[in-house]
């Protein structure tokens, strides 16, 4: 089976809002979905996270795939506003070649490609020198936009959940 890319979606007027550390997991029993779609690391994420999200988006919010697509010659993915990079960012508070992403068959490592505004995770700026893994539901801002990290796994859930317009605070 072919993995599915990680994603990041955009924030509701780029409003850099962090999503508090919780244990509190989902109760999978009682929803509307099949358990058997998901891996224990995205029904491990708790209720509250997830309800906290739904809030951070809009409908309207892109959603950008992390997966190789533009015309660079870096085995990494490239983010930027310019059109070579394999997801392109159309801001002007958004270097050219703003950052870059990589996945080493476990996890997703971030990597600031000296850009004139900064590369954020979690109101941390990431140093040139430095590469910062991504966890599930890191924030991360790049120049002036706002995004979420999210999972495949948890990506296809928080989508499930949104589309199902489930009450996960009640439960």
């Amino acid at each position: 089976m072919e993995r599915r890319p990680a994603v990041l979606i955009e924030a509701v007027d780029d409003q850099e809002k962090l999503l508090r550390e919780r244990d509190t997991t989902i109760h999978t029993e009682t929803m509307r979905i099949d358990r058997s779609l998901f891996t224990a690391e995205a029904l491990a994420l708790s209720s509250e996270r997830l309800v906290e999200l739904q809030d951070m988006v809009s409908d309207a919010s892109r959603i950008f795939v992390l997966e190789k697509t533009g015309d660079n010659p870096s085995p990494n993915i490239c983010l930027g506003r310019a059109a070579r990079n394999d997801v392109v960012i159309a801001d002007p508070t958004v270097s050219s070649s703003q950052a870059s992403i990589r996945f080493d068959g476990t996890h997703y490592h971030l990597r600031d490609l000296e850009s004139a505004n900064g590369t954020y995770v979690n109101r941390l700026k990431v140093g040139s020198d430095e590469q910062k893994t991504l966890r599930d539901g890191d924030t991360l801002r790049l120049g002036g936009r706002v995004f979420y990290f999210l999972w495949p796994d948890t990506f296809v859930l928080f989508v499930e959940l949104r589309a199902n317009r489930i009450d996960l605070a009640s439960q």
